[in-house]
């Protein structure tokens, strides 16, 4: 199977008109098929759902757009993985060296820690993906 990390920034594009491009549009594309999976950091499910019900909240989409993706994002082939508590301390140290907050820093370990791409729309996460000596996903 192909798995990939896939971050909070390039799965919520898939549900605002003004934020979706061809980046993710690719991302979701790849999901559809068989044999690809995402994986994603434990606070993926809280960062999603903390974007869309703030959308909500701001009249930016309605609840109907946003049980709609709650059920979209429930029956794609996304996994949870739970960072190792002795994994911290290697966290910490991407946060140093990358300047990344500790939510991007999370995806940038996964992706290193299993050797996988890493799927973002973030700028500043895809350059230290760069850097990590980790592939951006879809990005030769």
């Amino acid at each position: 199977m192909n798995r990939f990390v896939l971050d909070c920034s390039v799965t919520v594009a898939w549900f605002f008109e003004d934020e979706f491009d061809k980046y993710s549009e690719l991302v979701r594309q790849a999901l559809l098929k068989k044999g690809v999976a995402a994986v994603t950091p434990s606070i993926w499910p809280a960062e999603v759902t903390r974007v869309l019900y703030q959308a909500e909240r701001r009249k930016r989409i309605d609840a109907a757009q946003v049980n709609q993706a709650v059920r979209v994002l429930s029956q794609l082939p996304i996994e949870v993985d739970y960072l190792p508590l002795g994994s911290m301390g290697h966290v910490l140290r991407l946060c140093r060296t990358h300047t990344l907050t500790s939510y991007d820093a999370l995806y940038l370990e996964l992706a290193l820690r299993e050797n996988m791409p890493l799927a973002t729309g973030d700028k500043k996460l895809k350059a230290s993906a760069a850097a990590a000596g980790i592939e951006v996903f879809g990005q030769e």
